[in-house]
């Protein structure tokens, strides 16, 4: 008597890539919820079954066919910059992971402070050339985008950079005689941004005209 055959599949071979797709690295998000496309390619296996991981730590797992793209949304996400990759095994419990590691950055707030260090409110300078001085803070940008305001007119003909949190310089020059107000705006690299209070100041440049005794 015969037995009837018996197919078995003989697979020592990890699943040949992970490739991740979206999303690319380095991408900035302003919103918590992100899609995250990525797929496995297997030698035998028709189906893979690959896990997400978010910055070092299992977030979620999904099932689908060898060489197709899967999904994974992730909802809730917190501000800042987080990294990424997946694993994939095959029916016969081979494991690959991706051999690259993605960053992105979510970011969905204001700057969280703006103030004018100086002048001080009610200043008065006998040039016509006035230094402002202010910081701007950003919970996840390095470096801010910055327009000076006088007297309802952007000043600068370019952005002036700041590094976050750290003091910036910009002279307004040739201003004329009287009473003026400015204000600061900076953005951070998702045009978030937030803008200081009115400054009130006085240039007077001139000499009093006489001096009686």
């Amino acid at each position: 008597n015969t037995t009837g055959l018996l197919n078995f599949i003989v697979d020592t071979l990890s699943p040949g890539t992970v490739n991740l797709s979206r999303p690319v690295h380095m991408f900035n998000s302003t919103q918590t919820t992100v899609d995250f496309n990525f797929s496995g390619v297997d030698n035998v296996a028709t189906r893979l079954s690959c896990a997400l991981s978010l910055d070092n730590v299992l977030n979620k797992s999904t099932y689908g066919n060898n060489g197709s793209l899967q999904n994974v949304q992730v909802t809730g996400m917190p501000n800042g910059v987080h990294t990424w990759n997946v694993s994939c095994n095959d029916s016969s419990g081979n494991v690959n992971w991706s051999t690259n590691t993605f960053t992105l950055t979510v970011d969905t707030l204001n700057l969280s402070d703006m103030v004018i260090n100086s002048p001080g409110e009610g200043y008065n300078s006998s040039s016509v050339n006035v230094t402002i001085n202010w910081t701007a803070k950003d919970n996840v940008a390095t470096t801010l985008l910055c327009n000076v305001t006088v007297d309802g007119a952007v000043n600068n003909t370019a952005y002036v950079f700041e590094t976050n949190g750290s003091y910036a310089n910009y002279t307004i020059f040739g201003m004329s005689n009287g009473r003026h107000e400015m204000n600061v705006t900076c953005w951070d690299g998702l045009w978030h941004f937030n803008t200081t209070g009115l400054l009130n100041f006085t240039v007077d440049s001139v000499r009093p005209y006489t001096v009686n005794l």
